[in-house]
Formats: structure tokens, C-alpha cells, sequence
């Protein structure tokens, strides 16, 4: 009898109390709106489906332009997104790149961008108090084709990949996922990094193995990576040795791990030519510092009935729990993207066959005049 309590207790105070059956939520039909440009964009926002920007009309003949850049079908699921259970799909996708002024080959970033998204504890990245912001790191070759910047201003605006491949994720996050501000979206103060927060690593200016190769990719993949900062650090070091201490400084400062180094070409080069690999790095600012915080609470005794609990993990070196990117134009400046909620987590870019078409036929979009 005692047992039968004490379950029918757990599963009390475990079951959701609210179970939205899969597919239940169906995502607005199509719709007929007859409207200028500016009554089609207040409709939008009094709908909760932007971001507070104007968007552009996702159109039906605007989707399927869309959908070319990709050879998934629409219906395509890619997973269920809480807290809103909403079912997000290949057509879901492009809807939202549309409506944040993507062109179709940005389609392949934005579906590898969202399966990357789906395997961290996005609950927590979408719904919690500590305002965690969406950071986006791109690799590869795709850099060129899409035009992603790269080098001075990287994380600046006037890129228009950058600013619409954040946005279009943002976009997606909120409206499938429900990820409303102030609704479920509970972040204390907010952040501006929701809105885009996109880069690209200056591997060509990087005298080290770029993030996706030290990530067990190979050098021709391309990929994107993600992860959950709700701090942004910027700060100069002009020598190897500053650097290290002025790391090493503010990383003992932060009360959780999973720190992305953001490196200027500059330090990277003088890290390099006195001495060290990347690995050597991560380990001089990492080794023996210890992250402020409370410790973790001592477990539970188990419940009578209930199975062993699981053993912990073995702690990771914590050299691991940095990541460094080269990226940015000349100058000394470094920042720390982090702590991070989740640890980051990379995914390939599939490319569709005809994508030296695609490119042939949009690249010049993202040109701008000299």
C-alpha cells in the first residue's frame, strides 16, 4: 500500500498539467488579406507573429520560391517545438525565412540551424528568467557562397545574411515554438541577441583548425553551430600573456561553464606565433580555475520502489567546456560569448543537388556595390 502511495505522489507532482496530444495544434491555414503593406504587418503583430520589425508578406508564391531551397518536401517534420507544441516542418520554416527577408539558399542553414536548436534543453533557452540569447557560429564553405560576414563587424549590422538567418531562427523559435515574450518567453531583462546573433569564422585568418574541424568534421563539410550565451564580454589584450590573465580573470568570475572565445585575428596570430595550439590555449585559461557558484546539491535518497539512481557522468576536462572562434577584422578584442545554458552543439549543412544553380541565381543579391 505504501509503494501504490508513493507512486500515485511521483506522478502527481511529475505528469504536465497540461497534455497537448501531438498534432492538436494545427498551424493557421491559409488566409486571404486584402491590405496595404503596413495593415498587413500591424495584423501580423497583433498576432504575436513578429519579432516588433516589419516583415515581408510570406505569400504563397513567396513560400514556394522558398521551398527551392531545399530538396525536402514541405511536410517534412523535423521535430515537435515546446512550450507551444507546435509541429515544425520544412514549410514552417520557409514561412518564417520569408517573413525575416531570407533568400532560398539561406533554407539549408536555417533546417540544420533548427536540428542543432532541437538536440540542446531548448526548454530552458526559450522560457527561462535568464534571458539566454541564440548564438549561431557558421563554418565552411557556405560562408562564401552566402556572403556571411566574417571579419570587421562581424557580429554588426549591414550583412544580410547574417541579419535575416538570426532573425528567420528567431522567427521560428517564437511562432512555432511559442516562444512569447513575457507569455513563455519569461527572460527577466530580455536580450538583444534575440534578435540576431550570427557569425562566421575567419578561417582564412585563423592560424589554428577552424571550429568544425576540431568538432570531427571534415574541412569541405559545412556547418552551424549553436549555442545559449545570456552574457557578451568585450574586452583588448595586446600580448599573449594579458590575454591568458584577462581570460583567465573573468572566466573564474562566471558562475556556470560552456564559454564561446570570440578572437580577433590579431590575437590569435600572436598566440600562434609564440607558441601555442589552440588545445595548449583552452588549457592555460582553463587550468585550475575555479568557476564561482554553489556547489551541486548532494542526491536525493531514493524513493522506496524506485530503480538505483543513475550514476553521474565523469566531470569533462574542462578545456572542453571552452570553445574558440576566430572572427572580427584587425584590432586586439576579444569577447566571451557565455556562460551558456547548453553546451555547444554543431550540425552539418546538407546542401540540395542543384545548388550551384541557386547560387548562381541569388548569390549577387548579397553583393553590395563597391
Amino acid at each position: 500500500m505504501t509503494d501504490e502511495v508513493v507512486n500515485a505522489i511521483i506522478d502527481a507532482l511529475t505528469k504536465p498539467q497540461h497534455i497537448v496530444p501531438r498534432g492538436l495544434i494545427k498551424e493557421p491555414e491559409e488566409r486571404v488579406f486584402r491590405g496595404t503593406f503596413k495593415e498587413i504587418n500591424q495584423y501580423f503583430y497583433k498576432n504575436w507573429w513578429t519579432d516588433g520589425l516589419p516583415i515581408i508578406p510570406p505569400t504563397k508564391e513567396a513560400v514556394e520560391e522558398m521551398l527551392q531551397g531545399t530538396d525536402l518536401p514541405p511536410e517534412t517534420e523535423l521535430g515537435e517545438m515546446e512550450p507551444r507544441g507546435g509541429i515544425l516542418t520544412v514549410e514552417t520554416i520557409a514561412v518564417n525565412a520569408v517573413m525575416a527577408g531570407c533568400l532560398p539558399i539561406h533554407m539549408p542553414v536555417l533546417i540544420a540551424a533548427m536540428k542543432a536548436f532541437l538536440k540542446t534543453v531548448y526548454m530552458v533557452v526559450t522560457a527561462s528568467t535568464g534571458s539566454w540569447s541564440r548564438l549561431w557560429l557558421i563554418n565552411g564553405s557556405i560562408r562564401k557562397d552566402l556572403n556571411i560576414n566574417c571579419s570587421t563587424g562581424a557580429l554588426g549590422p549591414g550583412w544580410l545574411s547574417n541579419s535575416t538567418i538570426g532573425r528567420a531562427l528567431g522567427l521560428i523559435i517564437q511562432n512555432t515554438g511559442g516562444a512569447r515574450p513575457g507569455i513563455h518567453d519569461m527572460g527577466t531583462l530580455g536580450s538583444p541577441f534575440k534578435y540576431t546573433f550570427v557569425v562566421g569564422e575567419n578561417e582564412e585568418e585563423s592560424p589554428w583548425p577552424p571550429l568544425h574541424v576540431e568538432k570531427s568534421f571534415s574541412e569541405g563539410d559545412s556547418t552551424v553551430s549553436f549555442a545559449a550565451p545570456n552574457a557578451f564580454i568585450q574586452f583588448i589584450a595586446t600580448t599573449p600573456q594579458e590575454l591568458i590573465a584577462s581570460l583567465r580573470e573573468r572566466l573564474s568570475l562566471q558562475m556556470m561553464p560552456n564559454n564561446v572565445i570570440l578572437l580577433s585575428p590579431e590575437n590569435a596570430r600572436d598566440l600562434a606565433k609564440a607558441g601555442w595550439t589552440k588545445q595548449e590555449f583552452k588549457r592555460a585559461i582553463t587550468e585550475g580555475l575555479q568557476i564561482r557558484g554553489p556547489p551541486p546539491p548532494p542526491p536525493s535518497p531514493p524513493l522506496p520502489g524506485s530503480p538505483p539512481p543513475t550514476p553521474r557522468p565523469p566531470t569533462p576536462p574542462r578545456e572542453s567546456l571552452i570553445d574558440i572562434v576566430v572572427a572580427g577584422g584587425p584590432g586586439r578584442w576579444l569577447s566571451i560569448a557565455g556562460p551558456s545554458v547548453t553546451r555547444l552543439v554543431t550540425e552539418k549543412i546538407e546542401l540540395p543537388p542543384n545548388w550551384d544553380k541557386l547560387i548562381a541565381k541569388y548569390r549577387n543579391l548579397l553583393v553590395k556595390e563597391t
